[in-house]
């Protein structure tokens, strides 16, 4: 009989001969490709990267990792929120590459004449708020909230988390003491005006189940908040802020909301 699939559990301990396959892997220089469950083989310079305190992450590491905590979200419903969405880095690169195509003003708010209500979106576009991926991603007028990887500027990785109750944007920083707020603003701005059209074009408010808290139905971009450094574990390095934007995004998406490792546990992490 065929064996049942593994279900995950986050505190179980690492199988040794699963671990020391593993560590031989990485000590091969043969060129040999492993498959990471992203239909994308990978090299054994992916998993060092992985594991350097000093090399970013690329947006394949933050998706590896971010389709883990979707299955562990499905294994573990009491432990992880069942009205989050953890997106990949994806949506976030698209949206923002389309706002500099439709916009191209380097502002934190779109071009004179445009509309929320008005913007034409396609089908495929409306894939992700549709809930139709294939791997853990609802409906968002089931869901109360969405944890967004962002990718700021193509060197920075920083978690934005948007409220669908109120209708806010939540920026997690791992880098917060050293941009403005006006320099993140900017970078969000593609979020502020595109999600809440989004939304509007599927006819959120309603598909909202009878008695779900939401924003006003008055169309409007979101409002976004920059989260305070004294909450946001901070990095030292260059190359930790992918590890910390996957550690906040487990956090909430656990329903933590007290951050409580630093800098100092990167390596373990």
């Amino acid at each position: 009989m065929p064996q049942p699939p593994h279900v995950l559990a986050p505190h179980e301990l690492i199988d040794p001969d699963h671990l020391a396959a593993y560590q031989a892997y990485k000590r091969n220089s043969t060129g040999e490709l492993r498959d990471v469950d992203l239909q994308l083989p990978v090299d054994v310079l992916w998993f060092h990267r992985f594991q350097s305190n000093f090399m970013e992450l690329e947006d394949t590491h933050i998706d590896a990792y971010l389709k883990i905590l979707r299955k562990r979200q499905r294994a573990f419903p009491t432990v992880y929120g069942p009205r989050i969405n953890i997106l990949d880095s994806q949506f976030y690169s698209w949206l923002s590459n389309y706002w500099d195509r439709k916009m191209g003003n380097g502002s934190d708010r779109p071009r004179t004449g445009w509309s929320l209500q008005k913007q034409n979106w396609s089908n495929e576009d409306l894939t992700v708020v549709r809930g139709q991926l294939q791997l853990g991603n609802l409906p968002w007028h089931n869901v109360d909230s969405v944890l967004i990887p962002c990718n700021l500027g193509r060197t920075h990785w920083a978690l934005a988390s948007i409220d669908l109750t109120a209708g806010n944007i939540y920026l997690f920083d791992p880098y917060r003491q050293e941009v403005p707020f006006s320099h993140r603003k900017i970078q969000l701005a593609c979020l502020r005006y595109f999600v809440p059209s989004m939304l509007h074009a599927v006819n959120f408010h309603n598909h909202r189940r009878k008695g779900d808290r939401t924003y006003s139905k008055t169309t409007r971009a979101f409002t976004f908040y920059y989260v305070s450094a004294d909450r946001v574990p901070q990095q030292a390095t260059g190359g930790n802020c992918g590890p910390h934007t996957l550690k906040l995004t487990e956090y909430l998406a656990a329903n933590r909301d007290t951050f409580d490792w630093s800098e100092n546990d990167m390596t373990t992490i």
